[in-house]
């Protein structure tokens, strides 16, 4: 399958490097518009996993920029729902590598449900104990 190359827009770019540098937004999460292929964005001001869930669409593709609360891990997740549309899927995968690239980031994880994106799940990702063990 072919690279597919969507257009990142300036404020895309801008909200990265604020959520690298500044600290002030805690994720992105990117949608693709298929019509134009243009990424566009919504800023997560959260430090909640649950919150970065309900960011996400419950039946289309997205992907998510997220650093995790108390590190500077940095998340790269393909949100990939089982429900989701066979088209969006093909459309997301095909641009996945070329973003994975071009956002740095520590942890990637390709996620189909919600217990994948759970808080118990993402403090074994950065290596934390789980919440049991505190």
């Amino acid at each position: 399958m072919s690279t597919v190359k969507p257009a990142i827009s300036e404020e895309v770019l801008s909200d990265w490097h604020e959520m690298q540098s500044a600290q002030t937004c805690s994720g992105l999460v990117l949608k693709i518009e298929p019509s134009r292929m243009v990424i566009t964005d919504k800023k997560l001001v959260t430090d909640n996993s649950d919150d970065l869930m309900f960011a996400l669409e419950e039946n289309d593709c997205r992907f998510a920029l997220w650093r995790y609360p108390g590190t500077t891990k940095i998340f790269f997740i393909f949100w990939s729902p089982y429900t989701a549309k066979v088209r969006s899927k093909m459309i997301y995968n095909s641009a996945c590598q070329g973003l994975k690239s071009l956002f740095t980031h520590d942890v990637y994880i390709q996620a189909t449900d919600s217990s994948e994106l759970s808080e118990e799940s993402l403090r074994v990702l950065v290596d934390l104990p789980s919440s049991d063990e505190e």
